[in-house]
C-alpha cells in the first residue's frame, strides 16, 4: 500500500516466468486473500498490503503496475513480522488466469498507483469480485475510505513516512467504476445459469454449485 515500500516493487522479474503456469482455459482454481498490516500497530485505523493469489500465484498492484509471482514476494517486502501476514481462503473458482490477468492490467498501469487513492487494496478489491463475486473487507479498506476523503488523515495512518503526494495520473480512476465494467465483462462458469464455485473453507476439490 505504501509509495515507499511497495510503490517500487518489481511487476514481474524476469526469471521468475518460467515459474508462472499460463491458462488459457477455465479450471477450477483455489483463490486467497493475503493481507499484512502496515506501519505502527494503532487501535482504530490499521492500513494493510493486500493481494490475491490464484493457486498460490500471487497477483499484486505497485508502481510498476500489475504483477505477478510465483510467491508473496510483495508481502516479504512490507511485513513486519510474517507471523501477522495472513491467507484467506475465498474458496474455489473457475479461473482463466490469462483472461483475468489481461482484464485487470488495462486498469492498473505502470506509474497510476496512488497510496491512498489507487493502491494494491484497491486492485485486491477489483480482483477479488472479478474472481468470487465478493468486495474486499472494509477493515482492508479503512485507511484508503479516510484517505480519499480526508488527505490530513494521511499523516495519522503512516503512509510515506507522514507525507503525501496526490498522483495525477489516478484521478481518473474509481474503483466502483471498475468493478461495473469487470462484471460486465466476465463470462460466468454456469450451469443453468447458476454459478460454479467451492465455498471458502472446503476442503475438497470437487465443483459444487453454490451462489456467490
Amino acid at each position: 500500500m505504501t509509495g515507499t515500500l511497495l510503490g517500487s516493487w518489481a511487476a514481474v522479474p524476469a526469471k521468475a516466468d518460467a515459474l508462472l503456469e499460463e491458462t488459457h482455459s477455465p479450471r477450477f482454481c483455489r483463490v486467497e486473500l493475503v493481507a499484512t498490516p502496515l506501519g505502527p500497530r494503532m487501535a482504530n485505523i490499521q492500513p494493510y498490503h493486500t493481494s490475491i493469489l490464484i493457486d498460490g500465484v500471487e497477483y499484486a498492484f505497485s508502481g510498476c503496475g500489475l504483477g505477478k509471482t510465483a510467491s508473496i514476494q510483495s508481502h516479504r517486502i512490507a511485513m513486519r513480522n510474517e507471523q501477522e501476514t495472513v491467507v484467506i481462503d475465498m474458496g474455489i473458482h473457475a479461473v482463466d488466469a490469462d483472461v483475468f490477468y489481461k482484464k485487470l492490467a488495462p486498469h492498473f498501469r505502470r506509474g497510476t498507483y496512488d497510496v491512498l487513492r489507487k493502491n494494491c487494496n484497491t486492485f485486491t478489491d477489483c480482483a477479488l469480485y472479478y474472481l468470487t463475486g465478493r468486495r474486499l473487507a472494509k477493515k482492508y479498506r479503512l485507511a484508503e475510505t479516510i484517505g480519499r476523503n480526508a488527505s490530513p488523515f494521511a499523516s495519522l495512518i503512516g503512509v510515506s513516512g507522514g507525507e503525501y503526494e496526490a498522483n495525477p495520473a489516478a484521478d481518473d480512476f474509481d474503483v466502483n467504476a471498475v468493478i461495473y465494467e469487470l462484471a460486465q465483462e466476465k463470462p460466468l462458469a454456469t450451469i443453468f445459469g447458476i454459478p460454479l464455485c467451492v465455498p471458502a473453507g472446503s476442503a475438497g476439490l470437487k465443483p459444487a454449485l453454490a451462489w456467490w
